[in-house]
């Protein structure tokens, strides 16, 4: 585990025709729950902007664990802390 609780920033456009059908990939801090690092997830959400029914699908690699002293990471809570915009909500990350 990585007690440096680095953020995970690195966020790019998945290409086109991927086999996830994913529209980014990037990188993520998990928390604890999840176990330890180098792991892979493919998550898919929708948007949540007024009146939109977007979905978007992301892959990302866990490569950090979150600060357990958060809310969200701490105990058995399953957590991504992505840091993008649109994928953080600085309140409980």
């Amino acid at each position: 585990m990585n007690s440096g609780l680095c953020p995970a920033n690195a966020m790019f456009d998945a290409p086109v025709g991927n086999q996830w059908n994913a529209t980014f990939y990037g990188t993520a801090a998990v928390s604890n729950a999840f176990g330890g690092c180098g792991l892979c997830y493919k998550l898919t959400a929708k948007a949540n902007a007024v009146r939109s029914a977007e979905r978007t699908t992301i892959v990302v690699k866990a490569v950090n664990h979150c600060d357990p002293s958060k809310r969200t990471c701490r105990g058995n809570s399953k957590h991504f802390q992505i840091s993008a915009p649109g994928f953080d909500n600085s309140g409980d990350t």
